[in-house]
């Protein structure tokens, strides 16, 4: 019996643990330099490479 309800509490902390690790991805790779030069890299380098690479 003991082991039932411990699997039944398990079960759901789950979504809830799901959703806290979901939300400080969302919140901190605004704050990361990673993610500020990925976006960097996306928006500025990328069109310039393909329109380097259409003008040759």
């Amino acid at each position: 019996m003991e082991r039932s309800t411990l699997k039944r509490t398990s079960s759901f902390p789950d979504p809830e643990r799901s959703t806290l690790i979901m939300r400080p991805k969302f919140g901190s790779p605004f704050l990361s330099r990673e993610n500020l030069y990925n976006l960097f890299s996306q928006i500025v380098v990328f069109p310039l490479a393909v329109i380097f690479l259409t003008n040759i």
